[in-house]
């Protein structure tokens, strides 16, 4: 003590710092095409929460491209953000061509178009040129030829038919037997059978 008689005396405290809350947003999906929904959702559960978008639950339902984040707080009053940026890809359009009619005679075209990064035609079967929008083809009967456009993981399919109309034979009747009834369906194989009977 003092000389007035006043003694020291010393006290203490303790402080204690809490960790930061963990917080993470997941998406069921990063790079979604338009018309697609996505949810966006916490790795926890906090007393607060509070999206960028005004909503305060651990999940949310999102619909469009942006920069989304969310701040929490625990029950020590500590909070942690975290953000997450989605885009939306849009569908390509997609047009096979207009329907057409082939004669059997050499190879007629299709006419296609698209906002498609890359494209396929299918089936590529007696088609000449698959790596263009206008292949060539040559079907020997009624086809359906289907374009399909991609954008990244987003596509949009269409199609276009093909009606085979093959110009019938005049037959004598000379040439008319049972023999060459079946072949009257095969114009090719008929004309050759007619040369090498004439010889």
């Amino acid at each position: 003590s003092n000389a007035n008689g006043c003694t020291d005396t010393s006290s203490s405290i303790t402080i204690s710092f809490s960790s930061a809350p963990s917080v993470q947003i997941s998406a069921s999906e990063l790079v979604p095409c338009e018309g697609e929904t996505v949810s966006l959702s916490l790795n926890n559960s906090f007393p607060e929460m509070n999206w960028s978008t005004g909503e305060t639950s651990s999940e949310i339902i999102i619909v469009q491209s942006g920069n989304y984040s969310i701040t929490v707080s625990d029950a020590s009053g500590c909070s942690a953000s975290d953000f997450i940026d989605i885009t939306f890809n849009s569908i390509p359009s997609v047009d096979a061509g207009t329907d057409l009619n082939f004669n059997c005679e050499g190879e007629i075209n299709l006419n296609g178009s698209g906002t498609g990064s890359t494209f396929q035609w299918s089936p590529t079967l007696n088609m000449f040129g698959a790596n263009t929008l206008s292949p060539s083809v040559s079907p020997q009967s009624n086809t359906t030829y289907s374009l399909t456009m991609f954008n990244g993981n987003c596509s949009a399919s269409d199609s276009v038919v093909i009606t085979v109309s093959c110009a019938s034979l005049f037959l004598p009747n000379a040439f008319r037997s049972e023999e060459h009834t079946s072949e009257l369906q095969s114009p090719c194989n008929l004309v050759c059978r007619l040369l090498l009977e004439k010889k």
